[in-house]
């Protein structure tokens, strides 16, 4: 179901596969995988935040808290993602993707000029982005 993109399936399936055996880590494992694939960020925070608890033998498996960082990070939750890949990156401190994650994550300013932006009237960031070309143009 997973390859032939029926995410909705595919995390129904591991749902059900949880309910029946919630002691089988990849069943739940998985269900995070699919859910995060179908950008269900706040079911992955979730699930993946109990994870360890639920399961607390893979306290060594760097990728719960670099997927928590990664859920956090799409739902501009920065402070929280810079937290989960700081802990990936201390469990696993060999493995460069993660490193190169917590690095690009965006800082809290950089969310908050995000937000500003967005908060701007259209015609203003219009306005503004026709002024800028202008000044860029070559006088004829």
């Amino acid at each position: 179901m997973f390859e032939a993109g029926d995410l909705d399936g595919c995390i129904e399936q591991f749902e059900e596969s949880r309910i029946l055996n919630p002691d089988h880590e990849d069943s739940v494992y998985n269900l995070g995988i699919a859910m995060m694939s179908a950008c269900r960020w706040k079911e992955v925070i979730t699930l993946l935040s109990s994870f360890l608890d639920d399961f607390p033998a893979l306290e060594g498996d760097a990728t719960i808290p670099y997927n928590l960082g990664v859920a956090c990070s799409n739902l501009q939750l920065n402070h929280d993602a810079e937290k989960h890949f700081s802990k990936a990156i201390e469990v696993d401190p060999n493995k460069p993707m993660y490193d190169r994650r917590a690095k690009r994550a965006p800082s809290e300013a950089s969310a908050e000029r995000s937000e500003r932006q967005a908060k701007r009237a259209p015609s203003e960031a219009s306005a503004e982005r026709s002024e800028r070309r202008a000044k860029r143009a070559p006088s004829e």
